[in-house]
């Protein structure tokens, strides 16, 4: 009985262990990276999306035409039980193939998957 006693103290954190793991835990839920490994389903061209101002008028060019963000991709890629999808730039995009596999890392700006790096695994 006095074994299984000094056994369950010796499972017993101290304070200081509980607080570095908490600040860990803290640490882990700040970070804003991601990785996911996903087979290339589609790749969707996306509509150009204009400029606009702080009062959601349409930024114009010198010659007073509207002007556009750059072309952009929307990338459905398979992973385990779902698919996931994200926006790629026209750069990025052609670096990539329907049907094959790729490391997707990146990070999260403004609650949406911006990939930064993509390797062919």
């Amino acid at each position: 009985m006095a074994e299984q006693k000094t056994k369950a103290t010796e499972q017993l954190l101290t304070m200081s262990q509980v607080e570095e793991l908490m600040r860990k835990r803290e640490a882990l839920k700040s970070v804003n990276e991601f990785k996911i490994a996903c087979q290339v389903l589609e790749i969707i061209k996306l509509d150009p999306t204009p400029k606009l101002d702080k009062k959601k008028q349409p930024i114009l060019d010198d010659d007073g035409q509207p002007t556009f963000w750059d072309e952009a991709f929307w990338v459905v890629g398979a992973t385990m039980g779902s698919e996931e999808g994200f926006m790629l730039s026209s750069i990025q995009v052609q670096n990539i193939e329907v049907g094959n596999t790729y490391l997707f890392t990146g990070r999260i700006k403004n609650r949406k998957v911006k990939p930064e790096t993509i390797t062919l695994i």
